[in-house]
């Protein structure tokens, strides 16, 4: 993740060929650069506004080496610009200063933004332009084009938005030759937007390519109260460099109150899916029959913590099995997975097994004590058997709430055990699971504003009033513009047919932010959304850095909530928060007869070994978005300072999670991207209940990553209607 901020600035980058310093014919010595000042001149484009150097300006001089920052000494429109170049026969420079200086064959790259600041009586930024000379004078052209518009104060107008009917290049990426006739070739947008966070009023201009408009073009402008008008000019219109071309008057506008884009455009960065489950025996045991396993790399990708010495063989039931060799008499080799367990708890264990050594011992360890429950050793050993059934009952250690099913083989050299269809159960659990019967991807998530959502790094919603949902973004890109957050209400008539966005709320033209990162913070993060009398509550995370050999790492200053009593129009903080070391950095929530939980992690998505969540309930007669109000669940049970913890995924991913309860199966469930890839779950019966293992919901889509689930609705039939960041 990371916060965006949009500057309209030109980039380019320049080669030129020069020859060689003549007293120097073998080019053997290496040039020095040395104080250099030259006179610059900035011609106005024609019929458009003064154009002026100011004090401290910069500009790129490119030598025969690269490209050189010199600073105006003096303002106007002549001014000297003072810095140190290669003594050269020639030079080519750009105006304004460039931030990349490569080179591309004798072309400066170039960017025009399509979307622009609209300044009164002035050109935006985004103007280049160019002067080449083979002496101390520096005559600056631009090789941009300018739009003019006069814009009535009446109609209190925000955007004024130009098209070209026949898809000509307006703004974009541009490569500019550079030369006594500089040329520039575009590729991007056929529009070009100027707008401004207040209503305009008289003369504004706006960047563009040169280009011939063959059919002409549409002005589009839009109000204070998102109304739009579009005015039709035919006919061939001519936009040249250096010069300006004056737009159609906006006279006589006919407003429309049609607010809906009647073509509109897909959300990029999430996927909506509705699921269907089963019922399922309940196992602890994430892939108990190895049925997930590749069996081309049975390491990676898996819940099992496996030796070098194992492989996937035929299953007593399914597909798969996993053998452990042992090629070395007196060394031991195991295979394990860790689980929660709860102390002073009875655990019924069984799995079935085949064997060729009586040196073969399975069963439970408590990971801190280290007290083995250890079963199927040498008293045990039928020679010759077949796949035998073996089952344990064992107490969980009052001071241990951890432990490692296992199987290991000790001793005889060529020996080997198999193990298939392990399970860890309570004892007496009468209880039973869900497993995942079928996934269908929702294909519509669109857009139905005139504002298009471009990008978004990620994506949370949640069920908001009047049957409308509240869609929170981060790192969100509007109209080519980066934003660091925002909020849009989104309709549908039924969830599984697609979401609609149908407001994208903003101030002005920008996008609402619902919090703003403080000076040391990149980003504010969304996690989880929650609507409660007549009020919209986000939880949100500060992000302060992201480790950038893993993006999966990051670390997080905060956490706390936002609420808007105004339908999203504006924003207040809540004055509690959670502190960067606490697991509920990063949280779902979900209301349950009249008590909000939450599921929370630390911060990052990271995929290793003990990973945890933790969880948490407040009564909502509390303020809830106070930490001080909720109470924590731990070893002991629920206490009122979180003073601990109890783990409920292992071996697996820890970071943001979808908490959720299923009435129709009677089951909570944890959905979250697992170690296996895609969107995993466990469900209880019980929020401070035993977990079962990891099963998959969601699988990854082809070249890509599911990510930060959100749950949008549970239907009567116990489906699933999900988002999910899309990476």
């Amino acid at each position: 993740m990371k916060t965006f901020r949009f500057f309209l600035i030109a980039l380019a980058a320049v080669t030129l060929y020069a020859c060689q310093d003549p007293e120097d014919p073998e080019n053997n010595t290496p040039a020095t650069a040395e104080d250099m000042s030259f006179e610059a001149t900035l011609t106005a484009i024609a019929g458009g506004p003064e154009a002026v150097f100011a004090k401290g300006d910069g500009i790129t001089v490119f030598d025969t080496k690269a490209g050189n920052a010199f600073t105006a000494e003096g303002a106007g429109a002549t001014a000297t610009f003072k810095g140190k170049a290669i003594k050269s026969e020639a030079y080519a420079a750009v105006y304004p200063a460039l931030q990349n200086t490569a080179r591309y064959s004798g072309k400066a790259g170039a960017s025009i933004p399509s979307n622009q600041t609209a300044v009164q009586n002035a050109a935006p930024a985004g103007g280049i332009a160019v002067a080449y000379t083979t002496d101390n004078k520096l005559p600056f052209k631009f090789v941009t084009a300018l739009l003019k518009v006069n814009v009535p104060a009446d109609q209190k107008i925000l955007a004024v938005e130009v098209n070209a009917i026949g898809g000509e290049i307006l703004a974009g990426d541009a490569k500019i030759s550079l030369d006594a006739n500089a040329a520039v070739e575009v590729t991007g947008s056929s529009k070009v937007v100027l707008s401004a966070n207040s209503a305009l009023g008289g003369v504004y201009y706006a960047v563009v390519a040169p280009a011939t408009l063959a059919s002409g073009y549409e002005i589009t402008v839009t109000d204070v109260l998102s109304r739009r008008a579009t005015i039709t000019v035919e006919g061939q219109a001519k936009i040249e460099a250096g010069k300006t071309f004056e737009l159609a008057a906006l006279n006589n506008i006919q407003w429309s109150d049609d607010v809906e884009n009647p073509n509109p455009t897909a959300v990029p960065g999430a996927a909506l899916f509705k699921v269907s489950f089963n019922r399922a025996e309940f196992n602890m045991i994430s892939d108990g029959g190895f049925e997930n396993l590749n069996p081309d790399n049975i390491k990676a990708l898996t819940n099992w913590q496996l030796p070098n010495e194992a492989s996937a063989v035929e299953g007593h039931t399914g597909n798969t099995a996993i053998k452990i060799d042992n090629p070395t008499p007196g060394i031991w080799f195991q295979l394990a997975q860790t689980l929660s367990l709860r102390m002073g708890r009875t655990y019924q264990y069984s799995s079935y097994i085949k064997r060729t050594t009586p040196h073969m011992y399975n069963g439970v360890v408590s990971y801190l004590s280290g007290f083995r429950n250890e079963i199927n050793g040498p008293d045990t050993y039928v020679e010759g058997a077949d796949w035998t059934l073996y089952e344990y009952e064992f107490v969980q250690p009052q001071n241990d709430k951890w432990g490692d099913m296992f199987m290991g083989l000790w001793g005889d050299a060529g020996a080997y055990a198999i193990l298939d269809d392990v399970k860890i159960v309570p004892k007496d659990y009468a209880g039973t699971s869900i497993e995942t019967a079928s996934t269908a991807a929702i294909e519509t998530f669109n857009n139905k504003t005139f504002s298009e959502i471009n990008a978004a790094s990620k994506v949370i919603a949640f069920k908001g009033f009047d049957g409308k949902y509240v869609v929170a973004f981060a790192g969100i890109t509007v109209d080519n513009a980066e934003y660091g957050n925002g909020v849009a209400i989104a309709e549908s008539a039924s969830l599984a047919d697609g979401l609609s966005i149908t407001k994208l709320i903003k101030s002005g033209i920008k996008p609402v932010s619902f919090l703003e990162p403080a000076e040391d913070e990149l980003a504010i993060v969304p996690n989880a959304g929650f609507a409660k009398d007549g009020k919209l509550y986000i939880h949100y995370y500060a992000l302060v850095g992201v480790n950038p050999e893993n993006p999966d790492v990051w670390t997080v200053s905060r956490a706390g909530f936002v609420v808007s009593a105004d339908g999203g129009a504006t924003w207040t903080k809540c004055e509690g928060e959670w502190l960067s070391g606490e697991r509920w950095v990063e949280a779902s929530l979900f209301e349950k007869d009249g008590v909000l939980y939450m599921a929370g992690s630390y911060a990052g998505r990271n995929i290793g070994w003990f990973n945890t969540f933790g969880f948490a309930r407040c009564e909502l007669t509390k303020d809830f978005t106070d930490p001080t109000q909720w109470e924590y669940l731990t070893p002991q049970g629920w206490v009122d300072t979180e003073v601990g913890d109890l783990p409920v995924v292992l071996m697996g991913s820890n970071g943001e999670p979808a908490l959720v309860y299923n009435a129709k199966w009677g089951r909570w469930m944890l959905i979250y991207r697992g170690i296996l890839g895609g969107l995993v779950f466990r469900d209880a019966d019980s929020i401070d209940g035993d977990w079962s293992g990891e099963k998959l919901l969601v699988a990854d889509p082809e070249g890509g990553k599911l990510l930060a689930p959100s749950v949008l609705e549970v239907t009567a039939d116990g489906d699933l209607i999900l988002m999910a960041t899309r990476e």
